[in-house]
């Protein structure tokens, strides 16, 4: 993941981060995204958060 990309600290989740995900589901995200594109769908990225251990 590109680290422009990364946001460590959503609004909605402060005890949040990026998850660090396996190369297999990022292909995986990438896949669905690109299909969204393809409907129409230009602006949505998806990503998956992970609650920080405390």
């Amino acid at each position: 993941m590109n680290t422009s990309e990364k946001t460590d600290n959503p609004v909605s989740f402060p005890e949040a981060s990026v998850a660090d995900l396996p190369d297999t589901c990022v292909k995986k995200i990438r896949d669905c995204e690109r299909e969204l594109n393809k409907q129409g769908f230009w602006n949505i990225a998806l990503v998956a958060y992970q609650l920080k251990d405390h």
